[in-house]
């Protein structure tokens, strides 16, 4: 009854989580679009999201084990949501929308890392795959890509901020009843951080992983203006994403298995080469038919990556 109620809690932080992470990917490039920023401003506005994922988890690993436990994420997701609503505040300037940008972004990234590994500890005790969890994350993705286009086509892009503010208080609500636990000092013995880093194999992993999120940049940054320039409307743009995320809940649904029978190593490289040929269709951009089907390859470019990693 316990584990069921942990994974009830577990599931609705990835369902808020990940309802106002799927409004805010698919339109946070028109939205600045919309308050004037030109594509160079976009760029470096979405570049600063993605670098703070690079810098605060690390940070806020070694706060939580310095503390013992992971109860920092409430706190950290209250801040989110309050720095997400002060984007508001900035009117178009580009100087207040990167401080506030990069401000919110460093909380909102301590919270999925934590979490993940709260999940993983959780599942590994109770005999649950990660995945059947986490797919709640992908359905919260896609209720929102597509809620969010026909919010927008109704209301415009006013209501892009409190739309995402009100999942983000939400998913603040949500962590504070997750099962955290304890984990270990800080100042435990731990194997050192050089003796790690002489394998090389660790190497290409990481150079493997930067690769692939890289790739994903001018995705997460222009896909949505892209997708307009083609003549699509804000409701098509969330059926784009939404599709795409309904492909990555069934892998990770079925996923596991998958990676069992084929390997890790066969999945992870798999996933490069379908994620080259998303990005090359996408490119060439043949017809609405093929962009559909290759949304589809989502599957292979976030799922089957995340899981085989």
């Amino acid at each position: 009854m316990q584990a069921d109620r942990e994974g009830g809690w577990l599931a609705a932080f990835y369902f808020l989580y990940f309802c106002a992470l799927g409004a805010f990917m698919p339109y946070w490039g028109p939205w600045l679009h919309a308050q004037g920023q030109g594509p160079l401003a976009i760029g470096i506005l979405t570049a600063a999201v993605q670098f703070s994922k690079v810098l605060a988890p690390n940070l806020w690993g070694w706060l939580a084990h310095f503390w013992g436990s992971r109860r920092i994420v409430p706190y950290a997701a209250l801040i989110t949501a309050a720095g997400f609503l002060a984007l508001g505040l900035a009117h178009g300037n580009f100087s207040a929308l990167l401080l506030i940008t990069l401000t919110f972004s460093f909380f909102w990234a301590a919270t999925l890392p934590l979490v993940d590994a709260t999940t993983m500890d959780w599942a590994q005790r109770c005999g649950t795959a990660y995945g059947r969890i986490r797919l709640w994350g992908s359905l919260g993705f896609i209720a929102l890509s597509l809620g969010m286009g026909g919010l927008l086509a109704h209301w415009g892009m006013t209501a892009f901020l409190p739309g995402i503010a009100i999942f983000l208080v939400a998913a603040w609500g949500a962590s504070r009843y997750l099962p955290y636990g304890t984990l270990p000092d800080a100042n435990a013995p731990r194997p050192r951080l050089s003796s790690t880093l002489r394998h090389i194999s660790l190497w290409f992993f990481l150079l493997a992983g930067l690769l692939e999120q890289a790739s994903h940049g001018a995705y997460y940054a222009f896909y949505s203006i892209y997708a307009e320039q083609h003549g699509l409307g804000s409701a098509a743009i969330g059926m784009l994403w939404g599709f795409a995320v309904l492909c990555e809940v069934a892998f990770f649904w079925w996923g596991d298995r998958l990676v069992r029978r084929l390997g890790v190593p066969l999945v992870f490289t798999g996933a490069f080469v379908l994620t080259a040929l998303r990005w090359g269709v996408i490119a060439w951009w043949p017809g609405l038919v093929w962009i559909i089907l290759v949304q589809s390859l989502h599957a292979a470019s976030y799922a089957a990556f995340h899981l085989a990693a």
